[in-house]
């Protein structure tokens, strides 16, 4: 996705209309990866963007990406499986984890070329 600039500019376009009706929305970006999207949610105008990433590794780059870009102050990388994190206002498990505040958007790009591998659906009613 990162060297797809049609694909990117999509994404940025797609999220700077969204976000253009609904100014200072929270924004959740789901399987953030590098950090990408959240920041081009940041840069279009999100209040808030709250990344989350299972993968650790990718976590540790995408804050550091953030980081690097001066946004930390809007992105917030959270570690976990997206379907642990809840709203804080949601009933929730004690073993889940609760994000500061509901978002107002949804933002990922978890697909894979078998589509359902990386449980899309699940994933997307859960948000």
């Amino acid at each position: 996705m990162l060297n797809d600039n049609d694909r990117c500019a999509k994404y940025a376009e797609a999220l700077s209309r969204a976000l253009q009706k609904r100014p200072e929305s929270r924004v959740l970006d789901i399987g953030t990866g590098t950090g990408l999207l959240a920041m081009l949610a940041a840069r279009a105008g999100a209040k808030h963007v709250d990344a989350v990433e299972l993968f650790q590794p990718l976590a540790n780059l995408a804050t550091r990406v953030v980081e690097e870009n001066q946004m930390q102050d809007k992105i917030s990388v959270h570690v976990g499986a997206s379907t642990d994190f809840h709203a804080p206002q949601d009933d929730f498990q004690a073993k889940d984890l609760a994000l500061p505040k509901r978002a107002d958007a949804l933002v990922t790009e978890v697909f894979d070329s078998a589509l359902l591998r990386e449980n899309c659906l699940e994933t997307i009613s859960h948000a």
